[in-house]
């Protein structure tokens, strides 16, 4: 059993919409994968993109004057994408609840939400 399950909920809860915070301000927090080269090996590789067009991750480099193509391949960057700050946001928004239907409850520490609380904290020991 966890000492104060509430706590651990709305600390990821916060921690969430403090990322969201940060990240919506360098851009949309809508994020869509966006292929930009085929590849059997992969599926292909692009670029996570905002909805305002900014390039999130994936953005093409230049070394040694040779240009690179972008380096998210396909299953990471949709991935990236999913999870972007509006699911981060919804997801706080459900830690929340949990926190407070479960306020002052005997909670077991397997509950799938202390689960979520946990990952979101870096609290699982590596269990993600």
């Amino acid at each position: 059993m966890t000492d104060q399950p509430a706590d651990l909920l709305t600390a990821a809860a916060q921690r969430l919409r403090d990322l969201y915070a940060s990240a919506a301000t360098h851009g949309s927090p809508h994020w869509t994968y966006i292929q930009r080269r085929d590849s059997p090996e992969y599926g292909g590789s692009g670029s996570v993109c905002a909805q305002d067009g900014k390039t999130i991750a994936g953005t093409r480099a230049s070394v040694g004057g040779h240009t690179r193509v972008p380096a998210i391949i396909r299953p990471y960057g949709e991935w990236i994408a999913t999870m972007d700050p509006a699911t981060g946001l919804a997801i706080a928004r459900m830690l929340d609840q949990a926190a407070e239907a479960l306020a002052g409850q005997d909670i077991p520490d397997d509950e799938p939400a202390l689960a979520v609380a946990r990952a979101v904290l870096g609290q699982d020991g590596g269990q993600k």
